[in-house]
């Protein structure tokens, strides 16, 4: 089910829309009731007669309907196809990159078409930033080299014993110091929690907001 947003518009423009009602004594006298009738729907278009001109019409609007429809599914394949094209592959991260693309495409709509109030575009927007910035860490996967690059630039580099066996097959021994694996193991293990709790936020930010972000 969809949630109602607050908007802000203008007396003036609500009236346009025919969201306000005019008061009796504004807007002459009430309208007198002629006839009152039971129907199934409140989409009940049964007594509803098409003049001659309208049916004359109605295969010309169905054209341009369906042209209208073809040019805006040509222009979002447009704008995607790069993405398609380089993501061919369509494993679990393929999506991020697709992601980030239509959260930044609806920062730019909200911003510039946006009807909510100020709070709650504030909001929005503030939260879809947040999700794009998640997505793109995930996305560089840099988590490791940020905790591991400051052991590493603590201990120094360390070099490798290369073993050729009788078979052809080589093996290699870090020659590196116990403390320096005990650090190593903690960064490693700092880095996959930090990746987890982008993770976790990124689906309470999704959860909260995915109706919005789809309209």
């Amino acid at each position: 089910m969809n949630r109602s947003q607050p908007i802000d518009i203008n007396s003036e423009f609500a009236k346009k829309l025919g969201l306000t009602e005019e008061q009796a004594e504004t807007s002459g006298l009430e309208k007198e009731i002629i006839k009152t009738e039971i129907v199934d729907s409140m989409f009940d278009f049964s007594d509803y007669k098409p003049n001659l001109i309208k049916k004359a019409l109605a295969p010309f609007r169905r054209a341009n309907r369906r042209l209208r429809i073809f040019l805006r599914s040509s222009k979002i394949s447009r704008q995607w196809r790069g993405l398609f094209n380089e993501y061919y592959s369509l494993d679990i991260r393929s999506f991020l990159p697709m992601f980030v693309h239509h959260l930044e495409r609806y920062i730019a709509l909200e911003k510039k078409h946006g009807m909510s109030t100020q709070e709650w575009k504030e909001y929005k927007l503030t939260t879809a930033q947040e999700a794009v910035d998640i997505l793109n860490r995930l996305i560089a996967n840099d988590y490791d080299a940020m905790y591991t690059g400051m052991v590493t630039q603590k201990w120094g580099n360390f070099p490798y014993e290369k073993a050729t066996y009788s078979d052809g097959s080589v093996g290699l021994n870090h020659l590196t110091p116990e403390g320096y694996d005990a650090e190593m193991r903690t960064a490693y293990e700092q880095s996959a929690a930090e990746e987890r709790r982008d993770l976790k936020r990124l689906g309470e930010i999704v959860e909260r907001n995915m109706l919005d972000w789809g309209d």
